[in-house]
């Protein structure tokens, strides 16, 4: 019984070597699990990085080329438009340099017709003058004209009335026969005079 106490004793503390044992291995299991799990986790990590990364390099490669492509067309578009605006502002310099060209000739020949107005003008201000003095003197020409013929037709009108009293005078002695007729005919038209 003795043995058994001491053989349960010697168990006991065996089992309890055993289980401090035991502890110290699942303490150290614990340890190296936490060892062992932290660069396992922190290679799944580097490994989920790395995918990503590579996932995300594959973006940026297909991006860059993606933006090259855009710069590409880009610079194609933009020394198109650069292009097209020279040109249009060639074609507007040319249109401005005409417009410019066809104001002067404009201008220049309004100038010329303004001065020939202004000559017309004054030619028909001469013309005027010379038309209502020509006129004045043509009027009073006529005026003089006209009285002078009313003059003259006046004095024939006194003539012809003279002669008419006097061819008057001389049927009224056709009827009465005088001895000298021829006489009386020459004295008469000597009195006439």
């Amino acid at each position: 019984m003795q043995s058994l106490k001491t053989s349960r004793n010697y168990e006991t503390r065996r089992y309890e070597a055993l289980e401090a044992t035991c502890n110290d291995l699942k303490t150290d299991n614990e340890q190296l699990r936490r060892l062992f799990n932290e660069p396992l986790s922190k290679f799944v990590d580097e490994m989920k990085y790395r995918t990503k990364c590579q996932s995300l390099t594959k973006e940026l490669e297909k991006a860059n080329s993606k933006l090259l492509s855009l710069e590409d067309d880009h610079r194609k578009m933009i020394k198109m438009l650069k292009h097209e605006n020279e040109q249009k502002i060639h074609d507007l310099e040319k249109q401005v340099s005409c417009s410019l060209h066809k104001q002067a000739s404009d201008q220049a020949l309004m100038n010329q017709l303004q001065q020939d107005l202004a000559t017309h003008e004054t030619h028909i201000e001469i013309l005027t003058s010379n038309f209502e003095q020509v006129t004045a003197d043509l009027q009073s020409k006529y005026n003089s004209e006209i009285q002078e013929l009313k003059d003259w037709l006046l004095a024939e009108q006194e003539e012809k009335n003279k002669l008419q009293v006097k061819h008057q005078k001389a049927e009224n002695e056709c009827e009465y026969p005088v001895k000298n007729w021829h006489l009386v005919v020459i004295l008469g038209t000597n009195q006439s005079k």
